[in-house]
């Protein structure tokens, strides 16, 4: 009889714990409304705060069938253990906990906007820099996801297949959100195709287009016109740091956004 599955993805320096079940089609789907997880005292919070209310409401209402729960923690390493810890006390015949590294990939042309957009969202989230590789830069947060970001693309089908199979390589290896990067609000043929394929063959990865330069009043309309035409995957206008004009200075915007989307699902 196959257990309960329930997934917790927290975010320790934004203090935000976000909570997902598994449907019968092996699905992630978040937390509904009405469960009791959807509180803000244990939305806003840390794992620290509330962890003995969260394991006991996991228990309570979740242990389905007495079938037993597999609990999967995106989190710290500190929190994974001190989540193990209140589990050992009283639901360790119940509930059996791991912790599951999530990888963060972000693609997209070159001079896109992929490395300032990392290092600011790196001021919210604590993302670092780990190592340089030959086709990719690795980066950590303080929530031990790894973030992976892929050299620039020339846009050609032999570089986009590289970029391709470097894609699939990371997904094997078990990539949960992959991030594109546009420095303008439209988007070719080619980098479509890459995006709708990694959609179609990785149905469980989240996918996020960033329109990482927006500085018209126009950003949200394109963002719907450009969702549209890449089959409803979710596209966000966001200006990473602050832009001078001759009108003035425009103030950052939407790293908040990409940040719950990564954090907190779709």
């Amino acid at each position: 009889m196959n257990r309960n599955k329930i997934k917790i993805i927290s975010n320790y320096v934004a203090r935000t714990i976000s909570y997902f079940m598994e449907n019968e089609n092996a699905e992630w789907i978040h937390a509904p409304n009405t469960s009791p997880l959807s509180r803000k005292e244990y939305t806003n919070a840390s794992l620290y705060d509330n962890a003995e209310k969260i394991i006991s409401v996991i228990a309570d209402e979740y242990n389905t069938g007495n079938r037993g729960v597999d609990l999967e923690l995106e989190c710290s390493a500190d929190e994974y253990l001190f989540m193990c810890s209140v589990l050992s006390k009283k639901y360790a015949d119940t509930i059996s906990c791991k912790q599951k590294k999530s990888k963060i990939v972000i693609a997209g042309k070159v001079g896109s906007g992929k490395t300032t957009l990392i290092e600011e969202l790196g001021k919210h989230n604590g993302i670092k820099f780990i190592i340089k590789e030959k086709n990719y830069t690795v980066y950590e947060d303080d929530s031990n996801r790894v973030w992976y970001e892929l050299n620039g693309i020339d846009l050609g089908k032999e570089y986009v297949k590289q970029t391709q199979d470097g894609i699939n390589w990371l997904a094997d290896a078990g990539m949960t959100v992959f991030i594109y990067c546009l420095s303008t609000s439209k988007i070719e043929e080619l980098e479509a195709k890459l995006i709708l394929g990694i959609q179609s063959k990785y149905p469980n990865v989240k996918i996020l287009v960033v329109l990482t330069s927006c500085i018209d009043e126009d950003y949200t309309e394109n963002a719907e016109k450009m969702s549209n035409s890449i089959n409803s995957i979710k596209v966000l206008p966001v200006l990473a740091k602050d832009k001078k004009t001759k009108q003035g200075v425009i103030s950052t915007y939407g790293l908040d956004d990409v940040s719950k989307f990564i954090y907190g699902g779709k």
